[in-house]
């Protein structure tokens, strides 16, 4: 049954763009409404099924619980994960697809610019196989202990809990003591506003704080999500370049708003500098700016001691800090959260109860209780030695196949390797055998890098799968090189 389960009802496409959970459950789900899979059929466990279909347990949990809320399946104590004696009906065929109507609609030049940057932006979307960017290491989290909580917590979930907008004051709690003592900064509970995910926080965030066609800087290269989410605010934007320090801000002019990511810099894994950070919070200061601090990937840097985030050196409140538990835990927690300086904090909570966004209590409560507990920092140190040697690995790798030369890395879960053949043409020849390099040029606001590199997520790849993914990803260079 277990493996006829795999072979036959789940059949993983690896290489498309569409997440494993959400292919189990295609696969699941046509099984049952087939009728290939009886009412009342009594499904193997989870950790079989993950170790059958090589995926991590996580996944396979988030897969049936999601069945499970669509009535495809029902779970019994001690007993296990059935198919429901009355499944939803086998959806009816898909219509006909009707003629596109003649294009009457135009998008605004605001419109027109986020089309042309979602285009860059899906070369940097996760997927599920090596390298691909922004996955942690989800077989390395702790399922039991997060398990136990999420049923501690939903055993005593009150009704006022279960409302509209609820932002745990637990939660927020938890962060404000969490970001006190390790980022330097000193925060109360009510600094704390809570996103589903680090991009909600900064549409936020630049909503509040610029006016349409405000001048915002930002790196370059940089985050793409940024520049969508500014370009989204009506931003003019304006770039500064990133060398070993971090940004360069001499010489970057005036403007309202600065964007950086100083721990770990994306895409390039710069630490900014204790002096320049100086300099960027005296940039702030002299052009009458504030500054937007994305400190994602700050708990995992691979040498040195971490600095004190630029919230906690700023001292004239010129700074917000966003950062979110995706990277740090798992992506579908999808829980962010903004420090407000706090001479702003009462405006900028008004303004955030505009915004009707999904937070869900019983996730919030779970996470509080995590990190007061102490899994949270025992999870960070452990993740700190995994990275680390998973990025040794790549490097090691990287360099004995003399095809891709590795820059130095300070932190995160992504290394840039520079080649010597057009990197788009090599990431296209490397995703034919399976393999995520996303060319460093999509980072750049002109589309051109200096050189040809490829951007590499290791995060989510066990020591011996890289060395297999970074043999591939050299034939692949290998192939491009060859051709006339």
């Amino acid at each position: 049954m277990l493996r006829a389960l795999a072979s036959l009802f789940v059949r993983l496409d690896r290489g498309s763009p569409t997440h494993l959970q959400q292919q189990i459950c295609a696969g699941l789900r046509a099984a049952v409404a087939t009728g290939v899979l009886a009412p009342g059929t009594r499904l193997p466990s989870t950790r079989s099924l993950a170790a059958e279909l090589d995926v991590s347990r996580t996944t396979i949990v988030a897969a049936l619980l999601q069945l499970v809320a669509e009535g495809y399946l029902v779970t019994r104590v001690r007993s296990g994960t059935f198919v429901a004696d009355e499944p939803p009906d086998a959806a009816p065929p898909a219509a006909a697809p009707r003629p596109a109507p003649p294009a009457a609609l135009r998008l605004s030049r605001r419109g027109e610019e986020l089309a042309r940057t979602a285009g860059a932006l899906d070369s940097l979307r996760p997927r599920a196989r090596a390298f691909a960017l922004s996955r942690p290491a989800l077989d390395a989290f702790p399922v039991r202990e997060w398990s136990r909580l999420v049923a501690r917590r939903a055993a005593r979930i009150t009704a006022g809990q279960l409302d509209y907008g609820h932002e745990s004051p637990e939660l927020r709690a938890a962060i404000a003591e969490l970001v006190s003592s390790s980022r330097g900064m000193r925060v109360g509970a009510d600094q704390v506003m809570l996103f589903p995910g680090t991009q909600p926080a900064l549409e936020f965030a630049f909503a509040a704080l610029l006016d349409p066609r405000d001048r915002a800087l930002m790196e370059d290269p940089g985050y793409g999500g940024a520049r969508t989410a500014l370009a989204s605010a009506g931003a003019a934007l304006r770039f500064a370049p990133v060398d070993a320090e971090g940004i360069v801000v001499a010489g970057a002019g005036r403007a309202r708003l600065a964007y950086v990511t100083p721990s770990c810099q994306f895409p390039l894994g710069v630490t900014m500098s204790l002096a320049r950070r100086h300099a960027l919070l005296a940039w702030a200061d002299g052009a009458d700016a504030c500054i937007v601090e994305d400190d994602y990937d700050c708990e995992f840097r691979h040498a040195g001691a971490p600095l004190p985030a630029l919230a906690g050196l700023d001292a004239s409140g010129r700074t917000v800090y966003v950062n979110s538990f995706s990277r740090t835990l798992f992506p579908a927690l999808r829980l962010g959260y903004l420090v407000a300086p706090g001479g702003v904090v009462d405006r900028l909570r008004a303004a955030r109860a505009t915004r009707e966004e999904h937070l869900p209590s019983l996730t919030q409560l779970a996470l509080a209780d995590f990190i007061a507990d102490g899994h949270f920092a025992r999870h960070v140190r452990r993740m700190k030695v995994l990275y680390r040697a998973r990025h040794q690995a790549l490097v090691e790798a990287a360099r004995a196949t003399g095809r891709l030369r590795p820059r130095p890395v300070d932190a995160g879960m992504a290394a840039v390797v520079d080649i010597d053949v057009a990197a788009v043409a090599a990431a296209a020849a490397a995703a034919r055998r399976g393999v995520e390099a996303a060319p460093l040029h999509h980072c750049y606001a002109g589309g051109r890098a200096p050189a040809e590199a490829l951007v590499l997520g290791f995060g989510a790849v066990p020591p011996e799968r890289i060395r297999a993914a970074v043999d591939k990803l050299a034939a692949a260079i290998e192939e491009v090189s060859a051709r006339p």
